[in-house]
């Protein structure tokens, strides 16, 4: 068996530092991955990743819901309550590469992006990422 000497940055979902933080919680109306950026659900309680109309949060990695080895964790599931971020700093997975003081985006497909058009504005990206890495978003919601 090979170990890397590289840890891992992180998983989604995960505090990106010990900054300070706003945390929120809200009803998953539908499963709901680690790190997915969250949109208000059908009632003012409740949280959905499908539509892309009012952006709250992101959804934070909880140590007591399942995962797997690598960070592709179940996350939660319908009604769970979820944590959400509304004020900090989160590791998000980047849909395309992203620099250091890009603005970012949430698609309607729940993508982290740095293209404008047709997105909802999420915060800043402070980190450079890949697509398909992860980056430190900045999120400072009311």
């Amino acid at each position: 068996m090979a170990y890397s000497f590289d840890m891992a940055r992180g998983q989604a979902g995960q505090l990106a530092d010990t900054r300070g933080n706003t945390v929120i919680t809200l009803a998953a109306e539908d499963a709901i991955a680690f790190g997915a950026p969250l949109m208000r659900g059908t009632g003012s309680n409740q949280a959905v990743t499908s539509d892309a109309t009012a952006f709250v949060g992101v959804a934070l990695f909880e140590h007591n819901h399942e995962n797997s080895l690598g960070g592709t964790g179940a996350g939660y599931v319908a009604t769970d309550a979820v944590s959400v971020l509304t004020q900090g700093a989160v590791l998000v997975t980047a849909a395309v590469a992203v620099e250091a003081g890009d603005t970012a985006y949430v698609t309607s497909a729940g993508a982290y992006t740095n293209v404008a058009t047709g997105n909802l504005a999420a915060g800043q990206f402070e980190s450079d990422a890949g697509a398909g890495e992860l980056a430190v978003l900045t999120i400072n919601l009311p």
